[in-house]
């Protein structure tokens, strides 16, 4: 498991704002995967405007990246489907990079 020192260093190379790195796995021939997290526990219904805590299910997204060195680099970010408190549908997050 990576310490903590190792996430903020991935955290900071990264450089996407509101984004975390939670762990990452170094896979031979494959390369660097680093799995991410939104810090923000809401989002903004895109039917409605109004703001909403209410996560309706998980879908993972692997994503390839720009190499790191000689190694490939692969983000690994749990996008949320949310449901509005407000108007009751659903909505994928937006995610901002």
């Amino acid at each position: 498991m990576p310490s903590n020192p190792q996430l903020k260093l991935m955290t900071d190379l990264l450089h996407l704002e509101g984004v975390v790195v939670t762990n990452y796995q170094i896979i031979t021939d494959i390369g660097i995967v680093l799995h991410l997290e939104n810090m923000s526990r809401e989002s903004q219904c895109i039917h409605c405007g109004s703001k909403t805590e209410k996560v309706h299910q998980n879908n993972e997204l692997t994503i390839r990246d720009l190499p790191f060195g000689e190694q490939a680099l692969y983000l690994r970010i749990n996008r949320r489907q949310m449901r509005c408190e407000k108007c009751g549908k659903k909505f994928t997050e937006e995610l901002n990079y």
